[in-house]
């Protein structure tokens, strides 16, 4: 009797172990992906993408990168594109790696909040859902650059290497010499080409027999509108047109009591376009709205000086209108 109750007890012990291995047998056939690899029916779409660097806050007009990362359960490369949450969606980024993070840039022209979404596709057309979304605030600037020169240099202008600039006291200096051709400092006003603007600055003589200085805008096909003064009172408001070389009076010179002639006392000059009307004042008085149709797509703030003159410039400042 012992000895078949032990027989007994061995007999079932083996058939539980039997038990088991077929039933993690089953499982792992169940598990294992048997399918051919090249076989469309085993390609996998990317993980859903996250993205992990990119602002949270910004301006407009200017433009920022966003970066997304993911895997694919396939090895293959990817690419990303991006939902902007204003309506439009991004190009597909270039393949990377699996693994790897891929960026695209944007810029808004609106302000506003918006929730950003990406997704990822890899090199066989497979993509993934949108990823949760990404919260970014977008709000249009006071200013998009004020210059008071106090930092000692003038990083951002343009200049040519005629004139002598330099900045002085806090004060930025055009020097132009008598070679019968004006002398202009050129800075963007923003990365956005502008309709309406505003834009100012102070101006004060120091030197020299020239006739004119003053402030302008130069749009992108480089015709140049310039709010003009001279020492002894008098503006003027002209039109350069690059396409012919020729310049064109909206104001002729006209004097007013506004301008102090005194020498090394400032002058604040003014240009606001809103529409198809462009505003000037100088020292804060109001001279007169002008037909501004010809001003389109304004990039560049300019300080103009004619030849033979010492100009000091301060407190620049350029913005845009709504």
């Amino acid at each position: 009797m012992r000895i078949k109750g032990r027989r007994y007890f061995l007999s079932s012990f083996y058939c539980l172990i039997l038990k088991l291995l077929i039933i993690n047998f089953i499982i792992f056939l169940n598990c294992r992906d048997w399918r051919n690899p090249n076989d469309p029916e085993s390609w996998k779409p990317p993980e859903i993408p996250q993205i992990v660097a990119g602002i949270s806050e910004g301006k407009i007009y200017f433009q920022y990168p966003f970066y997304a990362l993911t895997t694919d359960p396939n090895g293959d490369s990817v690419s990303y594109q991006f939902d902007w949450g204003d309506g439009t969606l991004s190009s597909w980024s270039e393949f990377v790696p699996s693994g790897d993070t891929g960026s695209l840039w944007k810029r808004w022209l609106t302000a506003g909040t918006f929730l950003v979404r990406v997704r990822a596709k890899d090199i066989k057309g497979k993509i993934s859902e949108w990823s949760y979304s990404y919260l970014v605030t977008i709000t249009a600037p006071d200013s998009f650059f004020f210059d008071d020169f106090n930092d000692g240099n003038a990083d951002g202008w343009i200049e040519d290497d005629v004139a002598r600039y330099r900045v002085e006291n806090g004060e930025y200096s055009i020097e132009s010499v008598d070679d019968g051709y004006q002398h202009r400092a050129l800075r963007e006003f923003c990365p956005q080409p502008l309709n309406n603007f505003l834009f100012n600055a102070k101006v004060k003589y120091v030197a020299g027999t020239g006739y004119v200085f003053g402030i302008g805008v130069l749009d992108t096909a480089y015709n140049l509108t310039c709010l003009f003064i001279n020492k002894y009172g008098w503006f003027r408001l002209d039109y350069y047109k690059s396409q012919t070389d020729s310049w064109y009076t909206i104001k002729n010179w006209t004097f007013t009591n506004a301008i102090d002639t005194t020498i090394g006392r400032w002058n604040k000059l003014e240009m606001e376009k809103t529409g198809d009307f462009l505003k000037i004042a100088i020292n804060d008085s109001f001279l007169g709205s002008f037909s501004a149709n010809s001003i389109r797509q304004v990039l560049y703030a300019v300080l103009y000086v004619q030849n033979n003159f010492h100009i000091h410039f301060d407190d620049v400042r350029a913005k845009s209108k709504r």
